[in-house]
């Protein structure tokens, strides 16, 4: 009797193991069910973002939607009764929890993302029309911003109030959970109070003003190109109109009662790096020797304070090639009555004004010619232009993406969420790996519309030290029969004054020229170093600029990260000896080997 409940037991014992079995079992499955599903998600979630960018906005919709079903489905394998009990196990059930924070969290964020995609496409009341803001649709865009916002903050509400994961795939999903919330949800927040300023000025309140200056890239500067013309867009309940338009060289180059060109104020790293160039001053041809967008707008806001008496509400930049990307989303724009083909702005069209204009026969003609075409354009694009919605989208997208064009307003929430958006032309933070290079035409001639220009960098790791080495190669393409080109002193040679900066805390190694040592100057700017020095190069010649530094590691991994400066003629670059590739966006190529140990 008494061997018969042993056995009884026995049974008891194995049939419970065998049912919490099954019982695991069935919460594996679930949970990684919810990651296949969390993998659907992701890769339809890039997917939509690749079609915004295209233009196809139905498309990243539907995509859209099907990452959020995918989420629904992770976040009901994860809610099962089969995985239920794990969440009372130590360590176990943190991770869990984790999980499903992350994926409420990002199920939320596609979820606001649709609504603004949805209004977008909506049939509603139009935000702009005839040239005007019209605040009954940006009431619309108002509200649905703020319904998201709210939705991204119970995202960002449900990540702080879970455990930090510790497992490998859960810890990376939260991080990249948390990464998009936190960047989505400061684009909302600066999106609000933009919306709020831009209504005040429909409904006739408070007037807007924008400085948006063009950059000619066939004389390079650090943001893009010399400053050639500029406008102030002017908004009210009458409508957007230019409240002003011409040459930057001549109207706003206004001076003191001696005759001297005006300084303002800026930074302390601008002025010691540019001050001797009057980069601050009513010269405006410098004010751009800066590659970060955001100091010399608040340069380039003064200036034009100084110049006109004016004081502007924000300050924009875009270049020649930039602007083409955004008139050929407008197939209706003409120049005297002949289609403007916007892929040829920034060079056919250009040189064919300085062939039909020279400066040395007919000094400012050009810039007037050009002017006036500008003018045009703009005058037809605020007025209502008809345009290709999804080209537009894809215009935007590839022009920011490429540095091309930023704006900055001065109000810190707008400008977070714009620096959110990589659209207000700011410059990498300095960390580990960061790395940016800036070639400033010093030649005072047009060569840069051919000039080539390829980098090549080296790294390597002892342990948890990193060597690295960037070559630039600049190349004087100009071809036979430019002698109509602007060619100031130095005709068609080349000088240009090459900036690199390393890593922040990094140490220089060494600045060569064409393979010899040099001088150079090592300066701080950014709270790193700039290491500069200006070379030449005649017709036909190439140059070569190589820095080399050493950067120590306190994790593992390491991210090399790579930002471009606008060009007419594309930039290539090449890592540790791969194929070079064309270098128009920000590069980053991941070296998790480094400081393993």
């Amino acid at each position: 009797m008494r061997r018969l409940r042993r056995h009884r037991l026995a049974l008891g014992l194995m049939g419970l193991a065998l049912l919490l079995g099954a019982w695991g079992a069935l919460g594996v499955a679930e949970v990684m069910s919810a990651r296949r599903q969390a993998a659907a998600a992701e890769a339809a979630a890039r997917d939509a973002a690749n079609l915004v960018g295209s233009g196809d906005l139905e498309g990243a919709r539907v995509r859209l939607g099907n990452a959020l079903d995918s989420l629904v489905a992770a976040q009901r394998s994860l809610s099962s009764p089969w995985v239920a009990p794990a969440r009372l196990v130590p360590y176990v059930g943190s991770e869990v929890r984790a999980a499903e924070a992350g994926v409420v969290a990002v199920r939320n964020t596609s979820q606001a993302t649709l609504d603004l995609l949805s209004f977008v496409l909506a049939d509603r009341a139009p935000i702009y029309a005839e040239g005007r803001l019209e605040p009954e649709g940006l009431a619309g865009l108002r509200t649905t911003l703020a319904g998201a916002l709210g939705v991204v903050a119970d995202a960002r509400g449900a990540l702080n109030a879970a455990p930090r994961p510790r497992l490998g795939f859960v810890a990376e999903r939260f991080a990249e959970a948390d990464r998009v919330t936190a960047s989505l949800y400061d684009t909302l927040s600066g999106a609000l109070p933009l919306v709020d300023r831009l209504s005040a000025a429909a409904r006739g309140e408070d007037p807007y003003r924008l400085l948006l200056v063009l950059e000619n890239g066939a004389e390079r500067r650090a943001t893009g190109g010399l400053p050639g013309w500029y406008t102030v867009l002017h908004i009210d309940e009458t409508g957007v109109s230019l409240d002003a338009f011409g040459s930057v060289v001549g109207a706003l180059q206004a001076r003191d009662a001696a005759g001297k060109h005006i300084a303002v104020e800026a930074p302390v790293d601008y002025i010691r790096r540019y001050g001797e160039f009057m980069a601050n001053t009513t010269l405006w041809a410098n004010v751009n020797l800066s590659p970060d967008f955001p100091t010399v707008a608040e340069v380039a806001r003064r200036l034009y304070a100084v110049g006109t008496g004016v004081e502007v509400d924000a300050a924009a930049r875009v270049d020649l090639v930039g602007l083409g990307y955004l008139l050929d989303a407008f197939p209706t724009l003409t120049v005297g009555d002949v289609p403007l083909e916007g892929a040829a702005l920034a060079t056919d069209f250009l040189i064919d004004s300085y062939r039909q204009f020279p400066d040395d026969t007919r000094p400012g003609e050009q810039n007037a010619f050009l002017g006036e075409a500008v003018q045009e354009v703009f005058s037809q694009l605020v007025g209502g232009a008809a345009a290709d919605r999804a080209a537009v989208f894809s215009a935007l997208r590839r022009a920011t993406a490429e540095r091309r064009m930023a704006l900055v307003t001065g109000e810190a929430a707008v400008d977070s969420m714009l620096a959110a958006a990589g659209a207000d032309g700011g410059v990498l933070p300095g960390g580990h790996g960061d790395l940016m290079v800036t070639t400033q035409n010093f030649g005072r001639n047009k060569i840069d519309l051919f000039t080539t220009t390829a980098f090549e960098v080296g790294l390597a790791a002892d342990d948890c030290r990193v060597e690295g080495g960037l070559t630039l190669v600049l190349m004087n393409a100009t071809p036979a029969g430019m002698e109509f080109m602007p060619r100031g002193n130095l005709v068609n040679y080349g000088r240009w004054m090459v900036t690199v900066y390393p890593p922040r805390g990094a140490s220089v190694m060494g600045l060569e020229v064409n393979g010899q040592p040099v001088g150079g100057a090592f300066l701080e700017e950014f709270g790193r170093t700039a290491v500069s020095v200006i070379v030449d190069a005649d017709l036909g010649e190439s140059v070569s600029v190589t820095v080399r530094w050493a950067e120590t590691l306190t994790q593992p991994g390491y991210t090399l990260t790579l930002q471009p400066q606008p060009l007419v003629v594309p930039a290539t670059l090449a890592v540790n000896g791969e194929t070079p590739v064309r270098f128009v966006e920000t590069v980053r190529r991941e070296f998790p080997g480094f400081c393993r140990g």
